[in-house]
């Protein structure tokens, strides 16, 4: 990338304080050239209790926040595990497609 002063610079799309800020000022074109095939995006947030996810619209990214569990639990505080994929479908329905396995 140049800068308006034709200075080289590389954009670090892969820092999570980056990609917070850039995507949502991104145009619906910019998104959907950004995210290629990429279905989500996950972002560590500045709280370590949670993770932003980008999902590209088609009108631009939409932000939406994961609250992760407390890091100071110990296993035995930890809440309790969801239900299976097949009974929860909000949780599936951002995973996408899940990778077949190989053919050996």
């Amino acid at each position: 990338m140049l800068t308006i002063r034709q200075e080289q610079v590389y954009f670090r799309f892969y820092d999570p304080r980056v990609m917070r800020v850039f995507l949502p000022t991104c145009t619906p074109e910019d998104t959907t050239q950004f995210f290629g095939p990429i279905q989500n995006y996950l972002v560590e947030d500045e709280s370590p209790e949670q993770l932003l996810r980008f999902v590209n619209t088609g009108q631009g990214s939409q932000k939406m926040l994961i609250a992760l569990g407390d890091p100071g639990q110990t296993n035995d505080q930890q809440p309790k595990a969801p239900p299976p994929p097949e009974q929860h479908l909000e949780t599936e329905s951002w995973r996408g497609t899940p990778l077949k396995e190989e053919a050996k």
